[in-house]
């Protein structure tokens, strides 16, 4: 039986290895104790009859909701045995005298923090009898925790304690408050926010304990673009209200979809339809987007010749004789004449 509540033991310890200090609270148990030396020496005494009383101040740490580390200190008096070495059996007992006693316990949990929270345990622990003799026991016990609120339950146990002693082996009941120990919420990235309400617990931030770099309101773990303030509708992007794939913030046209920084460019011309003199016909950004076809640098549309290159006195129109006077209205075009004879010579005047 002893090699068994030590095996137990041992799983304990191996599953808080395992499960490890997730969200450790602490707890205060006070309890009164009832002791029976009586029962496992088969004197006909049931659990429950002819009991000493004691009194139990505990503290308990848990590590996540399957296991905690209990050390409670017993204090009261008992009837202890005494045990006859020759016979191996106990003839009596004491009459009250003084009990102490100093457990440490590990408990494994069931439905933590529901209603009724069952739990086992198992230990060791020291008695001191009359401050004279003292013996080792190691307990083993079923108990519950019925909830009352955050703070506080009932929390009722019974175990069995193997004694290192001949006939010193006994039951102890006990039902009592367990209280929990207020302390500051784990943070483990110290951003001012508990972990249980922590959405990033192990990195710093302001959003719900997640770090938002671009103050946009969108927390970087769900942010497409961490570095620019966005909007959630476009993931985290800036806006983008007409969807042309350019940013509100650059875009010259935020209402209506484009090419060219954002605004439509009908003819393609590199010239944005709100700023083209000619938004239908491809032109010269030069010429605010109208087009030069005989490249003389005149418009077409302020060009009267516009499939000849001309002159810009000419309005654009040529002078192959160089005399002042358009080739359309030169009637010796290639001649250099005079105005009042319709661009012909006159040379002998």
């Amino acid at each position: 039986m002893k090699q068994l509540l030590l095996n137990f033991i041992l799983c304990l310890a191996v599953l808080s290895t395992v499960y490890g200090q997730d969200l450790p609270v602490n707890t205060l148990t006070v309890k009164p104790v009832w002791i029976n030396f009586h029962s496992p020496n088969n004197d006909n005494k049931d659990l429950f009859t002819d009991l000493n009383h004691a009194f139990e101040i505990g503290y308990s740490r848990h590590f996540g909701k399957l296991l905690s580390l209990s050390i409670p200190l017993r204090m009261g008096a008992a009837n202890f045995p005494i045990y006859n070495e020759p016979t191996k059996t106990v003839d009596s007992y004491t009459r009250s005298q003084y009990y102490a006693g100093l457990d440490a316990l590990l408990n494994l949990h069931f439905f933590r923090g529901k209603l009724v929270s069952p739990f086992v345990y198992a230990g060791i622990g020291g008695v001191s009898q009359n401050f004279d003799n003292g013996f080792v026991q190691a307990p083993v016990g079923l108990g519950v925790d019925f909830r009352i609120n955050e703070l506080f339950s009932i929390v009722a146990q019974s175990d069995y304690r193997f004694a290192f002693e001949d006939g010193y082996d006994n039951w102890q009941h006990a039902i009592g408050i367990r209280a929990s120990i207020l302390g500051k919420p784990k943070d483990s990235d110290r951003d001012g926010l508990a972990d249980k309400d922590d959405m990033c617990p192990d990195v710093p931030g302001t959003l719900n304990g997640c770090p938002d770099t671009d103050a946009d309101g969108i927390p970087d773990k769900d942010d497409k673009c961490p570095t620019l303030a966005g909007v959630a509708d476009n993931m985290g992007y800036p806006s983008d209200k007409d969807h042309d794939g350019v940013y509100d913030v650059d875009d010259k046209c935020p209402d209506v979809a484009g090419t060219l920084k954002g605004c439509p460019d009908s003819d393609k011309d590199g010239v944005a339809d709100k700023d083209d003199m000619c938004p239908d016909i491809s032109g010269l950004a030069e010429f605010k987007g109208c087009p030069d076809t005989d490249g003389d640098q005149i418009p077409d549309m302020e060009d009267v010749c516009p499939g000849a290159a001309g002159k810009t006195e000419l309005k654009g129109c040529p002078d192959k004789d160089g005399d002042g006077i358009a080739d359309k209205d030169d009637a010796c075009p290639d001649a250099a004449g005079l105005a009042e004879y319709n661009g012909c010579p006159d040379r002998d005047g």
